[in-house]
Parts: C-alpha cells; sequence; structure tokens
C-alpha cells in the first residue's frame, strides 16, 4: 500500500508539472530534442512509469529484501 501512495503522489506531481510546462514555449535550444518536443506536445501522454520508478526507489530501502541485500 505504501508503494502505490508514493506513486501515486509522484505521478500527481509529474502530471501537474508537465501541464504548467506545456503552457509555456520551449526555449531554442530544447527544439532540438526530440524526446522533449514529444513531451511538450499537448496530445503526447504523460509519461507515468517515471513515476512508478520513483515511487518504488523511495520505498526500495525499507523492504526487507533491501535490508537482507544490503546485509542488514
Amino acid at each position: 500500500m505504501p508503494y502505490a501512495i508514493l506513486a501515486s503522489i509522484f505521478g500527481g506531481g509529474l502530471s501537474l508539472g508537465i501541464l504548467a510546462l506545456r503552457q509555456f514555449p520551449l526555449p531554442a535550444f530544447l527544439v532540438r530534442r526530440t524526446w522533449i518536443v514529444n513531451l511538450h506536445d499537448p496530445r503526447s501522454g504523460i509519461p507515468y512509469g517515471v513515476a512508478l520508478a520513483a515511487g518504488l526507489f523511495f520505498q526500495l530501502p525499507t523492504t526487507e529484501v533491501f535490508r537482507l541485500a544490503a546485509g542488514a
């Protein structure tokens, strides 16, 4: 359950951030980056996998598997 909450929080923050940044034009030096142009396009989606990974990396140190692997 903590992972689902963390992923939701990170996903909400990521979504709000991308939607806010899409309101402004891209600076000229970023126009050459295809992935940034695609991310800035309002017709494209939000890469929610980034939020899922962030939730995992935030939650991972509290898991028993991590503690066993770390030798603690």
